[in-house]
């Protein structure tokens, strides 16, 4: 009643064991990715920090409002920490990308 297919053994499927060079491939364009993300993040940052400072400065100078006004000086400490983040994330971002092009994280 059963067949001669069903009394063979499945055969198993080899698994691939990846190679070093394909761990290491990997391992370099998931860095790459991450790199170029906190580029992308660094830019985005420059947007946002010279929109608070030129916020900031239109209000001081247009308006005559001065520094001490919330809104000034959150225009002010926004931009200005947006341009250091971003400028810390250019160089981390920078960095990484250019230890993947010379292939030298290992």
């Amino acid at each position: 009643m059963s067949t001669e297919k069903e009394k063979k053994p499945k055969k198993s499927a080899k698994k691939h064991t990846p190679t070093w060079d394909e761990v290491a491939q990997h391992v370099y364009e998931r860095i790459y990715w991450y790199a170029t993300r906190f580029i992308i993040f660094s830019v985005v940052g420059v947007v946002i920090g010279v929109i608070g400072l030129v916020y900031s400065a239109l209000m001081i100078i247009a308006l005559g409002i001065p520094l001490g006004e919330i809104s000034v000086f959150l225009g002010v400490f926004i931009g200005a920490g947006a341009l250091v983040v971003s400028v810390i994330l250019l160089g981390w971002g920078s960095f990484w990308r250019k230890k993947v092009d010379n292939r030298s994280i290992f």
